[in-house]
């Protein structure tokens, strides 16, 4: 099935994620300097005890011919902004875009010379990605996998400190 626009990829993608995630879709926030925001999702993941809030932001390029290297600069500054929302009361624990923008197999020579800084840059923002790949999903931050879809936490999600102690 060919994706034509954003809201069907977005749809398409939480029904996929019903069974690993509580998703709350389009929820409105307020920056720490008063700008009202809307982040595409909340997830509280279900393989975490923890009362863990993660926030998604969903970019569908695949679905448009124009993507420019401004779009993806773009994402990540709108993901670091949603990093500093409070959205039902506090902020989130961790962002997350999709697909994974960085390391996206459709437009990643836009970074190809920048690919392990700026990923370890959004990491130190509380920046990560959900990427997936034949069906199965995986969290990463700073290029390190946190959690597997088919596998569960990993060694470093079992030691990475979820919540975001603030």
């Amino acid at each position: 099935m060919e994706i034509q626009n954003e809201a069907t990829f977005k749809a398409v993608l939480f029904r996929k994620l019903v069974p690993y995630f509580d998703i709350r879709p389009e929820v409105t926030g307020w920056h720490l300097l008063g700008q009202k925001l809307r982040i595409d999702a909340l997830l509280k993941p279900r393989f975490i005890v923890e009362n863990v809030m993660l926030g998604l932001e969903v970019k569908a390029f695949e679905t448009r011919s124009d993507v420019s290297v401004g779009d993806y600069t773009a994402a990540l500054k709108q993901a670091i902004d949603y990093s500093l929302c409070r959205f039902e009361g506090r902020l989130p624990d961790l962002v997350l875009l999709y697909p994974g923008i960085l390391s996206g197999p459709t437009h990643k020579g836009y970074f190809a010379a920048v690919r392990d800084l700026g990923v370890r840059l959004a990491g130190q923002f509380r920046i990560g990605e959900l990427k997936e790949r034949n069906g199965r999903f995986a969290i990463y931050i700073s290029d390190t996998p946190l959690w597997r879809s088919n596998y569960g936490l990993t060694g470093a999600g079992k030691t990475f400190r979820w919540t975001r102690g603030l």
